[in-house]
């Protein structure tokens, strides 16, 4: 991924993930504990995504809500919230996801 390409997606990411904790905190304090692995999660992601995210393709991520689709997909899953597991994650669905998007155009 180009420095290009890289801050385009961090600027995406950061203010999704500051949507995300906006809309958290509109929540009563229960409602927030009880959600508080999807928080950590999505801060997780983020925060890989800012130390190690351009060493992915950038073609390989959705255009709009990267971290949600990231999470939503990361519960499907057996990883753990580690740098090594979101590693091998991050890297098999964004390559997943151009796969996908290579078939869809070929319909």
């Amino acid at each position: 991924m180009t420095d290009k390409q890289y801050n385009q997606l961090m600027q995406k990411v950061d203010k999704e993930l500051q949507e995300y904790k906006d809309f958290m905190l509109t929540k009563d304090k229960k409602e927030i504990y009880e959600e508080f692995y999807a928080i950590h999660a999505h801060e997780d992601i983020h925060n890989f995504l800012e130390n190690e995210g351009q060493k992915f393709d950038y073609k390989g991520f959705p255009k709009t809500e990267i971290l949600s689709w990231l999470y939503r997909r990361f519960m499907k899953t057996e990883y753990e919230l580690t740098c090594e597991d979101l590693g091998y994650f991050i890297e098999y669905e964004t390559e997943d996801y151009k796969k996908q998007q290579k078939n869809q155009g070929m319909e």
